[in-house]
């Protein structure tokens, strides 16, 4: 019997072990407090040229210098050396001590990212880190999966490299903690939050579809980019696809005939518009609405080529009946030069539930009152 209970005691002293090791080895979430506000965070100054477009908040501090906005476009706050700025350095700080402190899985020195297909973990190089082609993340359908990469000096993508995501990984807990400074190539279209000791800069085209410029000491330096910051999706549902690239190249606005309704339900027309921001013509184009199944062509090929030409304005509608508060997305989906490329926009229409009259009905938990609820839902 102390036989037995011995060998008890060591399988579970060992599988205690195993499970320590593993949860030792497992990247775990940065925490960006307030840094994760912005889109753009700059240490000295954030700079630049070009038709950038910036969804999140920018800021600087120390420093207090941003330029060039206009003509870059803001969906968010400017913060120069005020104490929203100051406060988020301070986040950022903490951010990426913590990231910088999480024990390597992999180490990468040496390897070039392009083409490889990488499971969660932190992977870290000595030195620099080199992105040339696709590096695909592969979140093993866990919407939670962390991925940490760790530099002791650069960060450097080639002309149109790219970071895909798939199998629920999420940019939002894609994390690269980069020793010194991070530059994108032209058209590279990056996911996930750079977190900068000094510098980042972004050459033209480049994007950070779902992420984070945030640099400590350096600048900012942007060149007709597009930067939107991350969000977490909590369920599957809510899960952006990421197998084709949110490019800027292709834009959908998407509009509510009335987005406060008094009680439900009753009809809704959401229209959108999709436009060419690129400098080729789009092909195969598609707008789908996760909650609205008619999707139809109104107008805007004005040769009737079937193409999205650079300066045509495509307009589409759906109508359906809104029972109660709702947000619904469309993405719109094109092909310029053999990519396939999306955008997407949201609408959320409210709908306001008033109180039964108490005199036949008894309130809104009586029998009657559910029986007229569920009448009124049929119309």
């Amino acid at each position: 019997m102390q036989k037995l209970n011995r060998f008890l005691m060591v399988t579970v002293a060992m599988a205690l072990m195993f499970s320590l090791t593993e949860l030792a080895k497992a990247a775990t979430q940065v925490p960006l407090l307030t840094a994760g506000d912005f889109a753009v965070l700059g240490g000295s100054t954030v700079t630049n040229t070009g038709s950038s477009v910036l969804t999140g908040d920018l800021g600087v501090s120390a420093g207090s210098a941003i330029s060039g906005f206009p003509p870059g476009t803001l969906s968010g706050t400017t913060h120069a050396a005020d104490g929203v700025a100051d406060q988020a350095q301070i986040d950022l700080t903490a951010a990426y001590v913590n990231a910088s402190g999480q024990a390597c899985d992999q180490n990468l020195t040496g390897q070039n990212l392009g083409g490889k297909v990488l499971t969660p973990g932190v992977y870290c190089f000595d030195s620099s880190a080199q992105l040339t082609g696709t590096l695909t993340l592969d979140g093993e359908g866990d919407l939670d999966a962390v991925f940490i990469f760790k530099m002791g000096s650069t960060l450097t993508t080639a002309s149109g490299s790219k970071v895909s995501l798939i199998n629920s990984a999420q940019s939002c807990h894609v994390f690269w903690q980069v020793g010194s400074s991070a530059t994108l190539g032209t058209t590279t279209s990056f996911k996930g939050n750079i977190l900068a000791l000094t510098s980042i800069t972004l050459n033209t085209g480049a994007t950070i579809n779902n992420g984070r410029a945030l640099a400590r000491n350096g600048a900012v330096t942007l060149d007709s980019n597009t930067i939107t910051r991350a969000t977490c999706a909590t369920s599957s549902d809510e899960l952006v696809d990421e197998s084709e690239d949110t490019n800027s190249d292709i834009k959908v606005k998407k509009t509510a005939s009335d987005y406060k309704l008094n009680s439900g339900p009753k009809k809704v027309t959401f229209t959108y518009k999709v436009t060419n921001e690129g400098d080729v013509a789009l092909s195969d184009i598609s707008v789908k609405d996760d909650k609205c199944d008619d999707v139809d062509y109104v107008s805007g090929d004005e040769n009737d080529d079937e193409l999205l030409d650079i300066d045509e304005e495509w307009k589409y509608d759906c109508t359906k009946k809104v029972k109660e508060t709702e947000t619904n997305t469309v993405t719109a989906k094109g092909t310029a030069n053999g990519e396939r490329i999306k955008d997407t926009d949201k609408a959320t229409v409210k709908v306001s539930t008033p109180g039964l009259p108490s005199a036949g009905f008894g309130g809104e938990n009586n029998f009657w009152s559910t029986i007229f609820q569920q009448i009124i839902s049929l119309f």
